[in-house]
């Protein structure tokens, strides 16, 4: 959703005849075609990966994927292997389509949405093949080796931060997501070679994707023990307080792998207006999306169990808005971080910071007040731990 924001706004650049609308129905359907086409290859994915064979199949693909990308970075051959995607081919489509020459890209346009359609058939097809395939591992997959045993933490706080962090490393979804959000955007830095204004946006992509994982839905991470935290005899909001402790080390954590590796491999070094606005926009996201997950997490709990390996933590129409909201707002305050850059002014992003995370605080406190409310807990907890 946040490349949609991004590419419309490219899109709405494009002057002509057509105006922004064609270019506009480009895109759509070359993100449906993505969309579908990503969602095959990750059910096959699944599939393939329910046998030992499978498993070793899927990280030898990925280890060779991986040198490949190296071996394309060394030899400085980014440029030629990024002239080879279908993406410049579908840049050229929107501006025939901005100048409205319709045979440039009405007959393209039409073949893009016979392909989404093929990629959702394949995607039904895939799906079900990948969930009725038996697979060598039990069913609790991972799960159900031992743990060893740890000495308790001093203090309640502590203890409750502890076990929201094993948590989300114990569960498939989880790990196998956060894994993604470190590693692909970084790999994909490096190979492009950034210049620093489009290093800025990376910040609020990584946040509000990191934030899906589960902290939209933070307080599902107790499962069916909420009902038994909330009947133990310790301060209710520190319960909240580990949560977003946790919620926001995850996505921070996120945000500074990619931070770092773009920087690794910037177009040109940075300038301090450049430095201010990269560290705004991940602390002002950070910040912001924290207080958003900790404020959904209260107001709109789910029952998820985040055991299985497509578990989510919240059902898919809720995931979707979700996901809108989070992306609506994170990508308009990247742009506005980016255009920042631009300027001379090392004031601009330093105010532009301080009110993101004034705002945060300010939901955060409106957040803990509804939670100190004892049916508004009693609710979330009612309904995070049977549903």
């Amino acid at each position: 959703l946040q490349v949609l924001v991004l590419s419309m706004a490219t899109a709405y650049a494009i002057r002509g005849p057509g105006g922004p609308v064609l270019p506009w129905a480009v895109l759509l359907a070359f993100l449906a075609v993505c969309t579908t086409a990503g969602q095959a290859l990750g059910w096959l994915l699944v599939g393939v990966r329910r046998t030992r064979a499978g498993r070793w199949a899927a990280w030898l693909i990925l280890a060779s994927g991986v040198a490949a990308a190296v071996s394309i970075v060394r030899a400085d051959r980014v440029t030629e292997v990024l002239d080879l995607l279908p993406t410049r081919w579908i840049a050229g489509v929107q501006d025939r389509a901005g100048a409205a020459d319709l045979l440039g890209w009405l007959p393209q346009t039409g073949a893009l949405v016979g392909l989404a359609f093929l990629g959702y058939l394949a995607t039904v097809r895939t799906a079900t093949w990948a969930l009725r395939r038996p697979g060598d591992l039990s069913s609790d997959g991972i799960l159900a080796r031992p743990i060893a045993r740890r000495d308790a933490p001093p203090g309640v706080y502590r203890t409750l931060v502890r076990t929201d962090r094993a948590s989300v490393w114990r569960s498939p979804p989880l790990r196998r997501g956060l894994l993604v959000l470190a590693v692909l955007p970084v790999l994909a830095a490096l190979m492009a070679s950034l210049p620093w204004s489009s290093i800025v946006l990376l910040p609020p992509l990584v946040a509000s994707g990191a934030a899906l994982l589960f902290g939209v839905n933070a307080l599902s991470l107790d499962g069916s023990g909420a009902l038994w935290m909330a009947s133990l005899p310790h301060d209710q909001s520190l319960v909240l307080r580990a949560k977003r402790r946790v919620t926001t080390e995850v996505v921070a954590g996120s945000v500074a792998i990619v931070l770092i590796g773009a920087a690794l491999r910037a177009s040109a070094p940075p300038r301090f207006q450049d430095l201010l606005c990269a560290v705004g926009a991940a602390v002002g996201c950070v910040a912001l999306v924290g207080s958003t997950c900790m404020r959904l997490s209260v107001t709109r709990p789910h029952r998820a169990e985040l055991r299985g390996p497509r578990d989510t933590p919240a059902p898919p129409g809720s995931m979707a808005v979700y996901s809108v909201r989070l992306a609506a707002t994170t990508t308009l305050i990247g742009l506005a971080y980016s255009v920042a850059s631009f300027t001379s002014s090392w004031l601009l992003p330093v105010v532009m910071t301080v009110a993101l995370v004034l705002v945060a605080e300010w939901r955060w406190v409106g957040t803990r007040r509804r939670w100190d409310d004892p049916r508004t807990r009693g609710m979330v907890v009612a309904t995070v731990s049977s549903g």
